[in-house]
């Protein structure tokens, strides 16, 4: 792109700054961003969420990656972590206080990956049928093959079916 700017002050004199040019990379600092399991969700209702992000321009494709924490502690652990910097900030904004790169390997095999050209996905298999903690990222494709940077990581836990309830008293 190529810009001037252009000044005008309250006497009408004005002036016209030299033309420069600017280079934009097709995917300069853009990424997906992620909606749903949102940062530490807790899902109750289903063991298969449908994934959501908002998409980003010029992308034909995504790719996302669904990782399992295969202990369920070390979820509690990067969840305290993240409720700790909750507590402690007045206005937070988790995704630039919270580097969950430094925490999560992703050398790991995730449990799901695919491509898709929509902005959401449904898994198409149950994820856990207990409490388990996972973590999801998103990036975009063009249509000429340019990746986007990976979206944030959000963390999020399906939990497990609840204890059966006695309806009545149970001698002990």
């Amino acid at each position: 792109h190529s810009l001037t700017a252009m000044a005008v002050d309250y006497s009408n004199n004005s002036g016209v700054s030299e033309l420069i040019t600017v280079y934009l990379s097709s995917t300069s600092q853009i990424m997906p961003n992620l909606i749903y399991p949102g940062l530490t969700d807790r899902i109750e209702v289903t063991n298969a969420p449908v994934f959501s992000w908002h998409g980003v321009p010029n992308t034909n494709e995504y790719e996302i990656k669904i990782y399992k924490i295969e202990n369920i502690s070390d979820y509690y652990i990067i969840l305290n972590e993240i409720t700790t910097i909750e507590e402690d900030t007045s206005y937070i904004d988790l995704n630039n206080l919270i580097d969950l790169n430094n925490i999560i390997n992703y050398d790991d095999v995730p449990i799901k990956q695919t491509f898709v050209t929509d902005t959401s996905y449904a898994i198409d298999f149950p994820l856990s049928d207990e409490n388990s903690g996972f973590y999801w990222r998103v990036r975009g494709i063009s249509d000429l093959g340019a990746e986007t940077e990976w979206s944030d990581t959000w963390i999020f836990e399906i939990s497990g079916p609840s204890p059966p309830i006695p309806s009545y008293p149970i001698d002990v």
